[in-house]
């Protein structure tokens, strides 16, 4: 008859082996979060961008987009578009504008604010874009636009989640 012994080595060998093999999910947090993103056009010029780099073990996820722009009287602000990344798959969104001049009796400037439901994600390390453009140069007056996303954002347990904004 043979005897087996378990040494303690053995155990925690064996122990390590199913651990690896059997790995419990990850454990995380989620919490809201908001982004800020404006552009503004060097004149002269029709499209101004600005660009946000998605936390490294942090995923995104937007329910809520903010627009708004401000140009010169009667121009048109002809689009607006946010892109992000999921799955590694460059993706966008291009929000439904107002079709008309932005116009204003006796200004310089014009405003069109709008809110839109959106579900968009963003991988970690990926860049979230803003790009909008004018209908025309502006070759005098500077026009500007901002978006504000509001959703959650997903990380590992222990990552500190720090304020937000735009890369500079």
């Amino acid at each position: 008859m043979h005897t087996f012994k378990l040494s303690i080595r053995s155990i925690v060998l064996a122990a390590f082996f199913m651990l690896c093999a059997f790995r419990l999910p990850a454990q995380t947090v989620t919490a809201p979060f908001a982004l800020n993103l404006g552009c503004q056009n060097q004149f002269p010029a029709s499209v101004c961008d600005s660009v946000y780099t998605v936390p490294a073990n942090q995923h995104l996820e937007f329910k809520n987009l903010n627009v708004d722009c401000d140009a010169p009287n009667g121009s048109t602000v002809l689009s607006l578009t946010v892109s992000t990344t999921v799955g590694g798959v460059l993706t966008d969104i291009t929000p439904a504008l107002p079709a008309t001049k932005l116009a204003i009796p006796n200004a310089t400037y014009a405003n069109s604010r709008f809110t839109q439901m959106v579900e968009m994600y963003a991988d970690p390390s990926s860049k979230i874009t803003l790009i909008a453009e004018l209908n025309e140069v502006a070759p005098t007056q500077q026009f500007a636009c901002a978006v504000s996303l509001q959703g959650l954002r997903t990380a590992p347990v222990g990552i500190v989640f720090m304020p937000s904004g735009p890369d500079k």
